[in-house]
């Protein structure tokens, strides 16, 4: 059954007009959500974790593979509208993602669980990674909101890294970033925010990524709530996409902007990953707690907050029988 016959099934045959906007609900029920995602996570392939159905309201849920390992906890909202994708590919390659729903318009923990999700059956199904697969995203999460007859109700940022071998590819659209940490501890922005002002700087005095930790700390420091770009709205004429080669020991960082919106000044939220990283070394699940625990602390923390640290340990493939993963609720302890 099509979307439009769903809404004319909701609203009977002789209602004149159809309802305003679905209800969080009756979209669960129409996509399968729910089913979908436990079918992805019962596989050896990859977990997709969101907030739709933790079952944990106060403590921090983690998902775990070799190298990657990714954590989302509530903060202070009464939602998780975050969710994250960890998935290894039949070739060993590795899909991380984290995306953040849009609060304003409505059913945001659905929107970010939708996208996650949709994102890994297409990269199943022999996809490409690359613009056209976050256009099919849109795609789809428009043609929900377009059924709506006044209140759009999907709508959320979007960042994701594809690893395969010595390299990675990198898109996103929104406020949720990427980051490289070099073995040698530099750090490069590989995204910047798509709000008005860090959209505006970095055509004046980067326009080129990845960033340099100089010009990352000055993105950083034009602190926006609104963004010009995210699923669901519109996205950005050319959707960017960075490759960038990976060496062992270097670690990419995604995540939502809960992460680093809380930091007032933007060399205290470098330090803190580069302190995060001299403690925990090549573990990724130490450093990932020791960065959620740091950020929980702030007082602006107010935002839900989602972070996968990923480790490059070389041209070896990721593998579902050498990957112990699986998704845990881990106590709050700050």
């Amino acid at each position: 059954m099509g979307l439009i016959d769903f809404i004319h099934r909701l609203a009977g045959k002789s209602s004149p007009s159809l309802p305003q906007a679905f209800s969080r609900e009756e979209l669960l029920k129409y996509l399968k959500l729910n089913k979908r995602i436990q079918a992805i996570n019962q596989g050896h392939n990859g977990l997709v974790v969101s907030g739709i159905k933790s079952g944990n309201k106060t403590g921090i849920i983690s998902a775990k593979l070799s190298t990657a390992y990714g954590l989302t906890q509530i903060g202070r909202k009464q939602t998780n509208q975050d969710a994250m994708t960890l998935w290894i590919g039949a070739r060993g390659d590795l899909l991380l993602g984290v995306a953040d729903g849009v609060s304003e318009y409505g059913s945001a923990d659905v929107a970010s669980a939708l996208t996650m999700l949709e994102m890994v059956e297409r990269i199943k199904r022999g996809a490409a990674f690359d613009p056209d697969l976050v256009r099919s995203l849109q795609g789809k999460i428009v043609a929900i909101n377009d059924a709506q007859v006044r209140v759009k109700c999907l709508g959320t940022t979007f960042s994701s890294a594809y690893v395969v071998g010595n390299q990675a590819s990198i898109m996103h659209v929104g406020d949720s970033l990427v980051f490289k940490v070099k073995k040698n501890g530099g750090i490069e922005l590989l995204t910047y925010p798509h709000s008005p002002r860090a959209m505006d700087n970095h055509a004046r005095f980067a326009g080129e990524l990845p960033y340099s930790e100089r010009d990352t700390v000055r993105i950083l420091g034009y602190k926006e709530s609104a963004i010009r770009f995210f699923v669901g709205s519109r996205l950005p004429g050319e959707i960017p996409l960075i490759k960038i080669d990976l060496e062992p020991g270097d670690k990419l960082f995604l995540m939502t902007d809960g992460v680093y919106s809380p930091f007032l000044v933007p060399e205290d939220f470098i330090g803190m990953i580069k302190d995060a990283v001299d403690a925990g070394g090549d573990d990724q699940a130490v450093i990932a707690e020791r960065i959620v625990r740091a950020v929980i602390k702030l007082p602006r923390a107010r935002d839900n907050i989602t972070l996968i640290v990923y480790c490059h340990k070389g041209d070896i493939a990721e593998t579902s029988t050498s990957s112990p993963h699986g998704i845990k609720c881990l106590p709050l302890r700050i």
